[in-house]
């Protein structure tokens, strides 16, 4: 423990407890928009206290979602898009250790989507047309209560699989 010297301190011990460093097997994505979520898996953290994540000088609170799996937010970033932004980890609030760098880059935007109508029982193709489409990126279309993974075919097209929905739009 540690003893400090002062008469309102007498007999009072305290505990610090030392840790060895964080260390990162996977971290992904490592690029996004505002809001992405970055997962990071983790050896050797250790079993107590709040979690940060630090974009630039942005700092957020971390999910622990488990022992060796922590999730970081990005935050807002202002306008200054595409930016690289390093990542950091605290497990104080005070110390940060370098994770990775994060790359901030536009968000899809989505202008048109052909054809408009289909069949109940789905299986048909859609196609969306807009900007900023990356392969690498999960580009996902909201189709009634289901999330499809597209197909992206270039920066300003991609491809839905529609699932059967009920008759109506959505």
């Amino acid at each position: 423990g540690i003893d400090f010297d002062s008469p309102a301190s007498i007999g009072k011990t305290l505990s610090i407890l030392f840790h060895e460093d964080l260390s990162f097997t996977d971290l992904k994505p490592l690029f996004g928009t505002t809001g992405t979520i970055v997962s990071m898996v983790v050896n050797n953290r250790p079993p107590f206290g709040d979690v940060f994540c630090r974009f630039g000088t942005e700092v957020v609170y971390a999910e622990v979602k488990s022992f060796s799996m922590i999730l970081c937010k990005a935050p807002t970033q202002g306008n200054n898009i595409p930016v690289k932004v390093q990542l950091d980890i605290s497990l104080n609030g005070i110390d940060y250790m370098p994770c990775s760098t994060f790359n901030y880059v536009d968000g899809p935007v989505l202008h048109k989507i052909t054809p408009a109508y289909g069949p109940v029982d789905g299986g048909n193709q859609i196609m969306l047309e807009g900007v900023n489409f990356r392969g690498d990126f999960e580009l996902y279309c909201k189709i009634g209560e289901g999330n499809i993974l597209a197909k992206v075919i270039s920066n300003h097209r991609a491809l839905c699989r529609v699932p059967p929905h009920k008759e109506g739009t959505i």
